[in-house]
């Protein structure tokens, strides 16, 4: 089963790195501006070094994901508003939908590329559907026969004997776009691609936006 942790980032010095040294610290998101400002001050954000230069750049080297799929998806310079909208997303979810997201996920959903397609999934996650007993083609086959023809529970459907509930389970997932994970069966449930959930994407809400004049 997937397990639901902190997510957070390593924000680092950019310009003490360039001179050799690692200095950051790992700050557990979401935070408020002045949160980030003193994790700043700590990392030597604003600070001058000997020469008279201001380090002014940061980059973040590091991430401590929820669940699988995610690290691939995050870069090194990734905006912190988004990443703070992310982050308050995911710890306000219920337990019903958590579980929705790291199956599908660590389904490989192909469709997420992105911090944005992934705050977009998130805030469509009642188009999907987990089943979490069905974790291979057999068990859909035999969840179809039961729904049809209204079965007695999996596994003693009377018309299973006739059918080839593997091959069947396996047509339904492909035509209905859905995957077997370690946590059950997910599917989209209007049988479309995430994609179909547009381009478009929602401002950021003033409060998690912690640096600079914030995106949308």
């Amino acid at each position: 089963m997937s397990v639901f942790t902190s997510f957070e980032i390593f924000l680092t010095n950019l310009g003490k790195y360039n001179e050799g040294e690692l200095v950051g610290e790992w700050l557990r998101l979401p935070v408020s501006r002045e949160e980030l400002s003193q994790s700043f001050f700590r990392i030597g954000i604003g600070s001058v070094n000997e020469l008279g230069h201001c380090y002014e750049e940061w980059f973040i080297t590091d991430y401590e994901c929820p669940f699988s799929g995610l690290y691939e998806l995050l870069g090194e310079y990734e905006d912190l508003n988004r990443l703070n909208y992310f982050a308050a997303l995911l710890e306000g979810l219920p337990e019903s939908d958590r579980k929705k997201l790291g199956a599908i996920m660590g389904s490989g959903c192909h469709s997420v590329h992105s911090l944005n397609e992934l705050i977009q999934l998130i805030l469509n996650l009642d188009c999907y559907e987990l089943l979490e007993d069905i974790r291979e083609e057999s068990d859909l086959g035999h969840l179809y026969l039961q729904e049809q023809w209204t079965c007695s529970p999996c596994g003693n459907c009377p018309m299973a004997s006739y059918i080839d509930c593997e091959s069947l389970g396996r047509d339904l997932a492909l035509d209905e776009d859905g995957y077997f994970t370690e946590d059950g069966y997910v599917r989209s449930l209007d049988h479309s691609p995430f994609s179909s959930l547009g381009d478009s994407f929602p401002e950021i809400p003033e409060e998690y936006r912690i640096i600079g004049q914030g995106s949308s």
